[in-house]
Parts: structure tokens; sequence; C-alpha cells
């Protein structure tokens, strides 16, 4: 009999705290705006990269527990980024050509079906009150399109003005012929991302910061019986976000 007080104390205790852990989950629209640039490098060099304002929006989730959520979401994401920079480059791979400057001011717009998946803790119970959050994304590159203004001082001190303009289209590979007009990127972007948010009621507003692991710039594939010494150039995506989702569900 001495025993069954403890016991009913303990079971009281886990009772009370399963019933505040109640499981929620919500579910609604995304809006947003992305900020988003580019680490990009070759063999020899990295780059000045400049920003890109694009938006996003789909459906976010969130599964609460008690102060922590999990929240998946798809997302259609507009990135990118600018290259503005000079700099020294030579005319032709394994030539006795002197260095000759180059200025390069080239876009790139990348569209992408976004996953990204958070673990959250929140100040309040039920998700409520200010969050910090942390997790990865996973991008499949839907298409986009670039456009090059670029010049080149050739050894002879002739100008050399390039423009073009074109598509990006998901490939791993594709052919070092410059007459192509067609721009190829790696179909899978993934990385880390993490933030801080606020939830009131089914409003939550989130900033986070994407820091892209995978290289999405594509290989050079050498025309057949050829050899070449050009290196694809590697960028990965860097982005911020600032998003407004409203989740319907149960009312906390």
């Amino acid at each position: 009999m001495k025993a069954f007080f403890p016991s009913l104390l303990v079971a009281s205790l886990l009772l009370a705290s399963t019933a505040q852990a109640q499981v929620t989950f919500g579910i609604g629209p995304q809006v947003g705006l992305v900020v988003s640039t580019a680490h990009y490098e070759t063999n020899t060099r990295s780059y000045q990269t400049t920003e890109r304002v694009g938006l996003e929006a789909g459906i976010q989730g969130s599964l609460t527990v008690g102060h922590f959520s999990l929240q998946p979401a798809v997302l259609y994401t507009q990135k990118g980024f600018g290259i503005r920079d000079k700099f020294f480059t030579y005319g032709l791979p394994n030539a006795a050509i002197p260095a000759v400057p180059t200025s390069i001011d080239e876009q790139y717009r990348l569209n992408y079906l976004t996953i990204p998946l958070h673990l959250a803790y929140a100040t309040g119970q039920h998700g409520q009150g200010f969050q910090v959050m942390a997790g990865g994304y996973l991008g499949l590159l839907l298409g986009g399109d670039y456009s090059f203004n670029d010049s080149y001082q050739t050894a002879l001190n002739q100008t050399l003005d390039v423009q073009l303009a074109g598509d990006i289209t998901p490939g791993n590979t594709y052919a070092t012929n410059l007459a192509a007009t067609k721009v190829y990127s790696r179909k899978v972007d993934a990385g880390l991302q993490g933030g801080l948010g606020y939830r009131l009621g089914g409003a939550l507003f989130q900033a986070t910061y994407n820091l892209g692991l995978t290289n999405v710039g594509a290989d050079y594939l050498p025309p057949t019986n050829m050899s070449t010494n050009l290196t694809a150039p590697r960028y990965y995506n860097r982005s911020f976000q600032f998003s407004l989702s409203y989740l319907f569900g149960p009312k906390s």
C-alpha cells in the first residue's frame, strides 16, 4: 500500500506530461523573397559574384510536439547570381601568349523545386513564439537562363566583345563548343539551412540562410578526338530566404 501512492504519483506525472505534449499538425501556403549568390571558382581563381533577388512560393508543413516542430516544405525557388570581375587571362591553353586583360559581366538565373526540412525549437508551447531552426534542403533544377556581356583584350591589342544569351538546361556535362548558346547546370543541389522564426497562431515568419554543399556547375565534355585543358567552373549556391506562411490546423 505504501508503494501504491508513489507509483500513482509517477503515473499521474507521466499522464500530465503526455497530455501537454500533444501532437499537432498544420499545413498551408508559403511565399517569400530570396536573395541569392554563389561561390564561383575555377582551378586558377575565385570570381567576384553579385546577388540576385527572386521569389519563393509553395506549401509549408509543421508537425509539433511541445516546443519542437518538424517543418517540411515543397517550394518553387528562384535563385541565381551575377559575375562582375576583371582579371588577366591567357589567349590559348599551352600557347606562349602573354597575359591579357579580361572583363566579364554575366548573369545566371536558376529555378529550383526545393524541399527543405527543419527541426525547430520554439520558446512557447505548440510551436508558438520565437523559433530557432536547423536542417537541410534538396533542390531539383527546373531550368533557367543566362546572359553574357564579356570583353577580352587580345595579345594584339584588339578588343573582342562576346554577347550571348540563352537557356540553362539541367545536365551534368556539356561539350566545349564555343558556338553553343546553351549552358548546363547540374540537376541536383543540396546543402544545409538554418535560421530564426516567429509563430503567432497560424502565421509563421522565417528568415533562413542556405549553404549549398554541392557543386552545381556541369563538367566540360571534350569534343570527339580532341584534347583540351579547359576545366569547368565550380559554383555553389548561397542564399537568404525571408518567408511568410499560414498554417491551417488544430488551434493551440
